[in-house]
């Protein structure tokens, strides 16, 4: 009798690991995309104060109103001029929003300095 020398397979083959290598890599890119597509707590901030900007630049343009912007120690806030005073804007939008204390806020006017903490 003949015997059939039997060949015992031992680790994985060269196809298991490509596809185990190819599950893990696109796993990985789902990941880091989920990942980069949340913005971060300050970049909202900052798109969200961008905003107020733009849409307060908008309503001085058609409506022909004045608007001032202020900075302190704990929050910022819009005023409108009329009847020459300043007044507080008390707008859905364009009103007082206090400063995150997970941040520290800068802000540059030509070329001076000021800092919040």
């Amino acid at each position: 009798m003949l015997k059939i020398p039997v060949k015992l397979s031992r680790g994985f083959t060269l196809i298991e690991l490509l596809i185990v290598l190819a599950i893990i890599g696109t796993l990985l890119s789902l990941m880091s995309l989920s990942i980069q597509s949340r913005p971060s707590t300050a970049k909202a901030a900052a798109e969200q104060l961008q905003q107020l900007f733009i849409l307060a630049r908008d309503e001085s343009i058609l409506k022909g109103k004045v608007f001032a912007w202020k900075l302190t120690n704990t929050d910022y806030s819009f005023y409108g001029y009329q009847n020459k005073n300043w007044l507080l804007l008390q707008d859905s939008l364009l009103k007082s929003y206090p400063l995150s204390a997970e941040f520290d806020y800068q802000l540059t006017v030509n070329s001076v300095l000021q800092q919040f903490k």
